[in-house]
């Protein structure tokens, strides 16, 4: 070989190196990735698997509700439209709701779906209104004869009984509170989310109706806690999540001209995506534990297991990254785990132990995808 092309070879090593150098560094792998001061741990009797997937074709459907054998998808630009997608075929039948004897709003994207079956719901806070109706026909009417507040999320209890998170003006703050049919038609609970900056942004979260336990579970945003209610709110107990951040994270500024308030710089939210099954609280979380594999981080977002009526924390799994992208919703419907990331959503083979059983020692958990 003559000495050019030793050369020429030697170049295109060494060019091939450095761009392999580059694309690691640029790659999340390489990436600084702070660690908490917490550990997590991963019960080997936990696996997760991928079984199957299909393409929604858009990426606007959320999970409204599930039933022993369905999930069923709302849009959040197509309102009226519900799928429903059986478990563990994943057939789907589309179909589309209406509401009786009401005028369409021009915001109508405002209506959100939740499905209690046979029921549905939807619900649009700043009309305001709540309208519900049979899955069987998909026709909906005005649930309760008297007309809610303005309100942020509405869960239904029953067809009767609702949990909101409503704007309260004698606060100018979010609170929690019930609407039903007899008197006290609308009650506040002022006492249940507890305001550490603005009473707003730092009470933000999300609600949820377990109907085994029948509790309502509310898991703030930005801070390590979640509440364990009855149906009525009259009871509360408190319990916090593994990480640190007991003060919400966020730094809020006052519109002075519109009257309104807005967040100043981008919050960092505690707790992302999370959902309930029977006596266990999921609950997707954006930290890298103390004792956690970097890799096993980056490939798939941790998912915390807390027992609702203990408040303890059992476990951890990775539900995996798909495209490089963690899920925009998940639910958990006996043993199968149900995802939606971007416009596919993916089902998984599931083992959830419900025990508070725990090894002397923390172990990794190897997914298998």
């Amino acid at each position: 070989m003559k000495k050019n092309q030793i050369i020429a070879l030697l170049g295109c090593m060494v060019c091939c190196v450095g761009v392999l150098f580059s694309l690691f560094a640029l790659s999340p792998f390489a990436a600084d990735i702070p660690r908490q001061t917490f550990d997590r741990n991963f019960d080997t009797r936990v696996y997760l698997r991928k079984r199957s997937e299909i393409d929604l074709k858009v990426n606007s459907f959320y999970i409204a509700g599930t039933t022993k054998n369905s999930v069923y998808l709302g849009n959040w630009t197509g309102p009226y439209h519900i799928v429903q997608v059986g478990i563990p075929g994943l057939d789907t039948v589309h179909a589309n709701l209406t509401i009786k004897d009401v005028k369409t709003p021009d915001d109508y994207r405002v209506f959100r779906l939740k499905v209690d079956s046979p029921y549905f719901y939807l619900s649009h806070g700043t009309m305001p209104g709540i309208f519900s109706g049979r899955l069987a026909d998909g026709i909906a009417s005005p649930s309760l004869p008297v007309q809610p507040p303005y309100f942020v999320d509405v869960v239904p209890v029953s067809p009767k009984l609702f949990a909101l998170k409503s704007r309260v003006r004698s606060t100018q703050s979010n609170e929690l509170a019930t609407l039903k049919p007899d008197s006290p038609y609308f009650e506040v609970k002022p006492e249940l989310l507890q305001k550490q900056v603005d009473g707003i942004f730092c009470v933000d979260g999300t609600l949820h109706h377990d109907k085994e336990l029948n509790k309502m579970i509310y898991v703030y945003a930005y801070r390590n806690e979640f509440m364990v209610m009855d149906t009525c709110l009259n009871t509360v107990t408190r319990h916090h999540t593994i990480d640190t951040f007991s003060r919400a994270p966020i730094k809020v500024a006052k519109v002075a001209s519109k009257n309104y308030s807005t967040l100043a710089s981008p919050p960092i939210r505690v707790n992302f995506q999370s959902c309930v099954l029977g006596n266990l609280l999921l609950i997707q979380s954006p930290f890298l534990a103390k004792n956690e594999d970097k890799v096993a981080f980056q490939k798939g977002s941790p998912v915390d297991v807390y027992n609702i009526a203990t408040g303890k924390y059992l476990y951890s799994f990775h539900l995996s990254r798909i495209k490089d992208q963690s899920p925009s919703s998940f639910a958990v419907i006996g043993k199968w785990l149900v995802a939606i990331y971007d416009h596919s959503l993916v089902m998984f083979n599931v083992n959830l132990p419900d025990d508070e059983r725990s090894d002397e020692k923390l172990v990794h958990f190897n997914q298998t995808h």
